[in-house]
């Protein structure tokens, strides 16, 4: 959990911030790399992605300003 906040999550929200994609395939592309980070968590790999979100502390990358 700490190595993907510390290891991918800013990579994801750094490419958020400069490439600002406004274009649904964009964002769906990116979101769906979240998704498979998340999975990598051993314990919460099997529960639904919105339920991984909130164990994780984090929110949607679409919903991030």
């Amino acid at each position: 959990m700490a190595s993907y906040k510390s290891h991918v999550r800013p990579h994801l929200e750094y490419c958020t911030q400069v490439w600002r994609p406004n274009l649904i395939t964009g964002i769906k592309l990116l979101e769906r790399v979240q998704q498979r980070a998340t999975k990598l968590v051993d314990c919460i790999a099997d529960v639904k992605y919105d339920d991984r979100l909130k164990r994780l502390g984090l929110a949607h990358l679409e919903t991030e300003d």
